[in-house]
């Protein structure tokens, strides 16, 4: 998915944790979240505010920043549902080294493929994985099945 695709989409679902996010549109949410935190964090360098800050500053900065760790979240949320787990792993946020660690590699987890308890795959045309588990295989022999008999019957349509 583009980057621009990605932000858009996660953009206009900014307040719900409900359905599944992709791996690109998260990785690229959190590329803008992180961009985000960075220049705000520069921001009173910038403007020559390092000793007092007025309260309009304070006010857009705070805004700025909840609306990015809301953005965040709900992304985070929306991911780990993708590789089926509940969003109170979102949870692991709280312990300091291992829970971030912990919360990394579940938002590195490939999606489960096809609908689950979430919500429709936000990545249908990715081909079933083959070799992770018996299961999966089996359903790889599926859809290869499935697709040579619309192709056999396609083909013998055009014939006619």
């Amino acid at each position: 998915m583009s980057p621009g695709r990605s932000l858009v989409r996660s953009f206009s679902f900014i307040f719900t944790v409900r359905g599944r996010t992709g791996r690109a549109e998260f990785w690229w949410t959190a590329a803008l979240c992180a961009l985000g935190f960075a220049v705000i964090a520069q921001l009173p360098r910038w403007t020559d505010m390092d000793d007092k800050l007025p309260f309009d500053f304070l006010l857009i900065v705070l805004s700025c920043v909840g609306l990015l760790s809301i953005l965040l979240l709900t992304a985070a949320c929306r991911r780990l549902h993708d590789s089926g787990h509940h969003t109170g792993w979102i949870l692991l946020i709280l312990l300091p080294v291992i829970g971030w660690l912990g919360l990394a590699a579940l938002l590195l987890m490939r999606g489960t493929h096809g609908p689950n308890q979430h919500g429709p795959d936000p990545a249908p045309w990715r081909k079933v994985p083959r070799g992770d588990h018996p299961a999966l295989d089996t359903l790889a022999d599926a859809e290869e099945h499935r697709i040579a008999e619309v192709q056999r019957y396609y083909q013998e349509m055009l014939q006619k």
